[in-house]
């Protein structure tokens, strides 16, 4: 597992790769070097201590595997 960022959400909404000002490729932030192959599966933890949410404090995303 590696941490490729760290972000604050405003209004509910954080992006983060390219195209987004501040950030780098998600390739880059990985250190995937360019030509080699392999399987990459990315996944979003953050948090949601809302008092409406469950007694957990974070949650995650649906994952996407790339080949």
């Amino acid at each position: 597992m590696i941490r490729l960022s760290s972000r604050t959400a405003l209004a509910g909404i954080a992006s983060l790769g390219h195209g987004v000002p501040g950030s780098g490729a998600i390739s880059d932030l990985g250190a995937i070097p360019p030509g080699v192959g392999g399987t990459r599966t990315y996944q979003v933890w953050y948090r949601n201590a809302v008092a409406f949410c469950t007694p957990s404090t974070s949650n995650t995303t649906n994952a996407v595997e790339l080949i």
